[in-house]
């Protein structure tokens, strides 16, 4: 499943991004589990402290517990 939008062009803004999170992870899907997040280590190109903060923003304050792993 592919969710989102935005171009090479455009930056969105924060409240998009926690749209498309929620869309494609939605909060009663995680609600009271334990979640690892896998995220890219620095050869791979993202806004890493954005996304994590819009991660635990959207659905981790649904999370029993919520973690973050540098998947190599």
């Amino acid at each position: 499943m592919v969710t989102g939008t935005g171009s090479v062009d455009t930056v969105l803004k924060e409240e998009e991004i926690a749209g498309i999170i929620e869309e494609g992870i939605p909060g009663r899907r995680v609600e009271g589990k334990n979640l690892l997040v896998l995220t890219p280590d620095r050869t791979r190109t993202m806004p890493l402290p954005l996304m994590r903060r819009m991660i635990e923003k959207t659905i981790g304050r649904r999370a029993r517990r919520l973690d973050f792993m540098v998947a190599l």
